[in-house]
C-alpha cells in the first residue's frame, strides 16, 4: 500500500483531516475502526497491532477490541473458553468493524459456508451478499467436469477479489 494514496483517495471521498491527524467523515463525526480479535491469542493480538499501526500512518484512528484479560487468568482454559464463546458471538452477531479470524480450508474448499448469501447469520461473518457468487456457488455443487470446476474456480476467485467481503 502507499500511504500517500491512501490518504488521497479518503481525501478525494470528502474525509476531512482534524487537528490529531485523523480523517474524520464529511459531516465531522470521528471515523475511529476497531478491529477485534480473541485476546488469548497472541499471534493475532500482535497482528492486530501491526494492522493499527498501518491504519494510523494512512490517517485512520485504529484501535483494538480485546476481551479484557486479567494476567493471572491468560491461561486459564476455563476463561479461554468463555472468551472464544464471547468473540465467536460478537463476529456472528456482526458486531465488529474489522475482525482478525483464522480459517481452516481444505484445498479444494466448499466456499459456500463463508460467501453464500444463505449463510449470513451462520458462517459467512462477513454478511456477503451477491446474487452473482450465489449462482456460481450453486453451478459448483451441480459441476460434473473438472474443466468446468476449474472455470467456475476461477469466476469465484475474480469476483471475491472485486467484491473482497474478507481479506485474504
Amino acid at each position: 500500500y502507499n500511504v500517500d494514496t491512501a490518504r488521497d483517495i479518503l481525501k478525494k471521498a470528502g474525509f476531512k483531516e482534524n487537528e490529531r491527524g485523523f480523517f474524520t467523515f464529511p459531516d465531522g463525526r470521528d471515523l475511529r475502526i476497531a478491529i477485534t480479535t480473541n485476546s488469548f491469542n497472541y499471534n493475532r493480538k500482535a497482528t492486530v497491532d501491526l494492522i493499527i499501526d498501518d491504519l494510523r500512518r494512512m490517517g485512520l484512528e485504529a484501535y483494538s477490541n480485546y476481551l479484557p484479560v486479567d494476567n493471572q487468568k491468560e491461561k486459564d482454559p476455563g476463561k479461554q473458553k468463555e472468551e472464544w464463546q464471547e468473540f465467536q458471538k460478537q463476529i456472528q452477531d456482526g458486531n465488529f468493524d474489522l475482525a482478525l479470524v483464522g480459517m481452516q480450508m481444505t484445498p479444494l474448499p466448499d466456499l459456500s459456508s463463508l460467501l453464500y448469501s444463505g449463510m449470513i447469520g451462520q458462517s459467512n461473518l462477513s454478511s456477503y451478499s451477491s446474487q452473482e457468487m450465489d449462482q456460481y456457488l450453486k453451478k459448483l455443487s451441480l459441476r460434473s467436469v473438472d474443466e468446468d470446476e476449474k472455470n467456475l474456480y476461477n469466476e469465484i476467485t475474480e469476483l471475491f477479489y472485486r467484491d473482497c467481503p474478507y481479506i485474504p
